[in-house]
């Protein structure tokens, strides 16, 4: 019996860590798309000839940890810069269409790939909670949809290991 206690409790931990690294995967999965897209808006906002291209592209990416807002505070100083670049309108379409490309690669490519990497999930099943997440709880189901859907698939492999390992049991 005490064996039993046991055995249980250290599945418990077990649990517990794996729910603790898929969080702490997805932090770091969040802080490396911020990076990326950053360097990204950096290199973009540089070519386009706008000034302090380095510190507005990496203060973009970082505001892209705030889902919707965080691009719309990202893009003011990009754009106050283009307002008195040399050639004002260019400028200002050539940081519309690069934040629009960075978005739309943070949604379908960079966000999936790295999250779902980071936290053990297909790619594909991170858009799907993510919309799930949105369309259920707005921007907060955004935030939440990518760790809780993970931690969801810990909490089922856990249970699925458990069932075969009673399987086993009721066997013998």
């Amino acid at each position: 019996m005490n064996g039993h206690l046991h055995s249980k409790n250290r599945d418990i931990k077990e649990l517990g860590r794996n729910i603790l690294r898929v969080i702490s995967g997805y932090i770091r999965g969040i802080f490396l798309i911020c990076l990326i897209e950053g360097s990204i808006l950096a290199l973009g906002l540089y070519l386009i000839g706008i000034p302090f291209a380095l510190w507005i592209g990496y203060f973009g990416g970082l505001m892209n940890f705030i889902p919707t807002l965080g691009v719309v505070i990202g893009i003011i100083p990009a754009v106050v810069s283009a307002l008195f670049a040399e050639h004002r309108i260019r400028s200002l379409l050539l940081v519309g269409a690069l934040y629009t490309t960075v978005q739309v690669l943070d949604a379908y490519v960079i966000g999936p790939k790295i999250l779902g990497r980071s936290v053990g999930l297909h790619p594909v099943l991170v858009v799907i909670a993510v919309m799930v997440g949105a369309h259920f709880f707005g921007v907060i189901g955004v935030i939440i949809a990518v760790p809780v859907t993970a931690i969801l698939m810990v909490i089922y492999r856990y249970l699925r290991s458990w069932k075969k390992g009673r399987n086993k049991l009721n066997e013998r």
